[in-house]
């Protein structure tokens, strides 16, 4: 994509380029014939803005150049929606499976003090956790298109903030275990604990403090 819009633009101020010379014989302009690669787009420009405007007619002259030939040199970036968002983070969504959904979601709701809220997904609902703008989100999610809940397998770490003590507090009187306790990770990068829930999912807690 970005290729051919190189092409493009070259091939427009190819034209512009033929056309200016000539109307100004006597100035030195690019080669109307050189590949895209070698042709010096920034030359072009600058060079058919500035001799155009000093020309007879300059004003005509300069308008046969198209308007992204009239801009100011810059960089063609390819144009892809949200691309950065898929580079931000490792994982887009999660999803914690539950046979009880209405008794998991105040579980959670308990534990981690925040409001979730119910949506369809596909034949099954979810109660989704809560999420800022792009962050990465993520639900419990009920039969049938849950898994099996299990101890075992990939481990999700919810976000724990602002403390992670106080959600550990939280835990067992609402029903669930603390599986590990709270451990340190490398200096600034917080504390950890892995509990687990009324389905038996081990589930991981994170916050820095």
């Amino acid at each position: 994509m970005v290729a051919w819009a190189m092409k493009k633009f070259a091939t427009r101020c190819r034209a512009a380029a033929a056309v200016a010379s000539e109307m100004a014989p006597s100035l030195a302009w690019p080669n109307a014939g050189a590949e895209p690669e070698s042709l010096g787009h920034r030359n072009v420009v600058n060079a058919l803005l500035d001799a155009l405007s000093h020309q007879p007619g300059g004003l005509v002259a300069a308008s046969l150049l198209t308007p992204r030939c009239q801009q100011p040199w810059c960089s063609i970036k390819a144009s892809l929606i949200n691309q950065e968002s898929f580079m931000k983070n490792a994982i887009s969504w999660f999803e914690i499976p539950s046979a009880q959904l209405d008794q998991a979601q105040a579980f959670y709701e308990t534990v981690l003090a925040c409001k979730m809220r119910r949506e369809p997904m596909g034949p099954s609902e979810g109660a989704v956790f809560p999420y800022e703008g792009e962050g990465v989100g993520g639900a419990i999610i009920s039969e049938p298109t849950a898994p099996m809940p299990s101890a075992g397998g990939t481990l999700i770490y919810l976000d724990a903030s602002p403390s992670l003590d106080a959600v550990l507090a939280r835990v067992t009187a609402a029903g669930g275990h603390i599986a590990m306790p709270r451990q340190a990770l490398p200096p600034g990068m917080g504390f950890i604990a892995h509990i687990t829930d009324l389905d038996g999912n081990r589930v991981g807690l994170h916050a820095l403090a």
